[in-house]
């Protein structure tokens, strides 16, 4: 699959996902439906927020080449970070949701994400070598 190809898809599932995320927001009542509702909440923004982010990662990596990386690399990193960014930012309105987000949480959230991070970084280092 060529790049602009790539983008192109990805461009129109996140249209699809924000899609998504507003029928759940406007036509599904959560009292109602128990988790499910909130359940299809959170997934769905999870999904429209990585397809956004990834897009727009993708789009700031590839205006900065650097020598020797790869398009198909710069998409990885880009789509690596908005599924993290994603994250955080799920577990963040759901931990809001139920009253346990506090500063501490959040910060213990940010530092498994880091840590994440890390072991990805670890790894590639270790493929170089």
């Amino acid at each position: 699959m060529s790049f602009q190809k790539y983008m192109l898809f990805m461009f129109l599932m996140t249209t699809i996902a924000w899609g998504a995320w507003a029928m759940v927001l406007f036509d599904i009542d959560p009292t109602a439906t128990g988790w499910v509702g909130p359940g299809f909440f959170y997934l769905t923004l999870f999904v429209a927020m990585t397809g956004s982010l990834s897009l727009i990662g993708t789009w700031l990596r590839t205006r900065r080449e650097e020598p020797g990386e790869t398009l198909f690399r710069q998409v990885r990193i880009a789509f690596r970070h908005a599924v993290m960014l994603s994250g955080v930012g799920v577990v963040s309105l759901l931990l809001a949701a139920n009253h346990a987000l506090t500063w501490l949480v959040w910060l213990g959230v940010l530092a498994i994400v880091g840590i994440v991070e890390y072991v990805f970084l670890v790894i590639r280092d270790s493929r170089r070598a």
